[in-house]
């Protein structure tokens, strides 16, 4: 959990254009442009922990002013860019064959490999920002990278932005469709943020549980203490109409405490589209056949010289990146 909050601050500082490294689990260096360390109230090199016995360190946790000026930064929305990656070395065009069939496996069918193109791939970095409230206030970024072409989420541009003699300009004749992309990356977004907020949703509901619990037994005790004073004094008539009304009015305020410690409790989360880098890496995009009975696919697989591997293609029922597959009735791969 203490990582999650330095993870989400080195997310916030590297979008601002500052380096963050870990220099242990509980502990965050980081190198801030001026006028973003001015925002967050610190040294333009600062260290950041979760530990408040590391002298010497900005000291983080979930109520920390520093999260609160976070939103400053974030409040900076809309930011995109766009740029190309030319690859200095020979893409080959043949020989992918071995590497394909050993790492894009399909359960229930075959696969063939017809031909390879070098070509320009889009990779998208999508950053979305997020505020969780319940009775606390948490922010946070999720950040993650989709292939344009394959819809795979969660790829590497690998060592692609080491170089800076590298970069190009982006070619005139790319265009990327943003069409597929954003309600792929919106469903991403809401998973990884849920994934991200998990230990504390249930953190939250153990709690909720224990207060409703406590709650009940206590006015539960009320209650009986009323019936045992009503058996003790064998109250009859309009004296036992009095207790029985006082039983009701504490069922009601039992019932009335309950709903409130349910609203407090209760969890809102709104998130927005902070930026998105686009990044055109010169790839080899390789044309395979999907056959299964009668039925036959053609997708793109992706051999990206950065990571020097075959990208995974994405399960079109949970849009998690896979490797084994099988194919349903409607030619879509799915998790085997």
């Amino acid at each position: 959990m203490a990582q999650q909050l330095l993870e989400a601050l080195a997310q916030v500082i590297t979008i601002s254009e500052g380096i963050a490294e870990f220099n242990q689990e509980d502990t965050l260096e980081a190198a801030l442009p001026q006028s973003v360390a001015k925002v967050l109230g610190v040294p333009d090199s600062v260290t950041f922990s979760t530990s408040a016995a590391q002298r010497d360190c900005a000291f983080v946790s979930y109520n920390s002013e520093i999260f609160q000026r976070c939103e400053t930064l974030l409040g900076d929305k809309g930011r995109f860019i766009n740029l190309a990656v030319e690859y200095p070395g020979y893409l080959k065009q043949s020989g992918f064959k071995k590497l394909i069939t050993e790492t894009l496996i399909p359960q229930n069918g075959l696969l063939r490999v017809l031909k390879a193109t070098p070509a320009w791939t889009p990779y998208c970095q999508f950053n979305v920002a997020y505020t969780a409230e319940a009775e606390e206030k948490r922010l946070g970024l999720v950040s993650f990278w989709l292939n344009g072409v394959t819809l795979v989420p969660f790829v590497s541009v690998g060592d692609a932005l080491f170089w800076e003699s590298d970069l190009t300009s982006v070619p005139e004749e790319l265009e990327l469709d943003p069409t597929p992309l954003v309600p792929l990356a919106s469903e991403v977004a809401r998973e990884s943020i849920e994934a991200e907020l998990a230990p504390w949703c249930h953190s939250l509901e153990r709690k909720l549980n224990r207060d409703q619990r406590r709650l009940t037994d206590y006015y539960q005790t009320i209650i009986q203490e009323i019936h045992h004073k009503c058996q003790k004094k064998k109250l009859e008539g309009e004296a036992k109409d009095k207790e029985m009304s006082r039983i009701e009015a504490t069922h009601r305020e039992l019932e009335r405490k309950l709903s409130d410690l349910q609203q407090r409790s209760a969890l809102t989360i709104s998130a927005e589209l902070h930026s998105v880098m686009v990044v055109w890496l010169q790839t080899v995009q390789i044309e395979c056949e999907l056959v299964r009975k009668k039925n036959k696919r053609n997708l793109i697989a992706i051999y990206n010289p950065y990571t020097q591997i075959i990208e995974p293609w994405r399960c079109e029922l949970t849009n998690q990146p896979i490797n084994k597959f099988i194919l349903d009735e409607q030619m879509r791969i799915a998790r085997a």
